[in-house]
């Protein structure tokens, strides 16, 4: 009965050990930006920064939602604090999720075209729009509280 307690103990300072090596996130600094298309704010659209680190997943995405201007500010979804992890970030840019009134209609693409429509300056290029293809990537640190988005057609 001792050896299977002392193997027991043995096993769980080994795991808090492990637990003391995980990688720690980079820090968190405060982001704002712009999103342009030629030139001209994109509002109501979805930014996603994806940090290019090892060892992190979701917890190290930022996201954040463009207004009128085509503002915003990100948010880390590690603890909703603002602002995004330092390190070089791919960034996709997307529409926002249609609402629930308009969901019953999806199936008829021009009415959601005419809806993205209203928020000016669409279609957003399929390129921004996946990790894949988009050309976006930016650097984030302390010297970097604000980024432009100039998205291309």
């Amino acid at each position: 009965m001792r050896a299977i307690l002392d193997s027991r103990l043995v096993v769980t300072c080994f795991l808090l050990a492990l637990a003391g090596c995980a990688p720690k996130l980079p820090p968190i600094v405060p982001v704002e930006g712009v999103v342009t298309i030629n030139g001209q704010p994109l509002a109501n659209a979805a930014v996603t920064f994806i940090p290019l680190l090892d060892h992190f997943g979701m917890e190290a995405v930022s996201v954040a939602t463009t207004d009128a201007q085509g503002k915003f500010t990100l948010i880390c979804k590690q603890n909703e604090q603002p602002g995004a992890v330092a390190g070089t970030h791919l960034v996709m840019v997307r529409e926002l999720p249609v609402p629930k009134e308009m969901r019953r209609v999806i199936q008829d693409g021009r009415v959601i075209d005419a809806y993205y429509a209203k928020s000016g300056n669409r279609p957003i290029p399929p390129d921004y729009k996946s990790t894949a293809h988009t050309p976006l990537r930016v650097e984030i640190s302390r010297a970097t509280p604000t980024v432009t988005l100039e998205l291309k057609r």
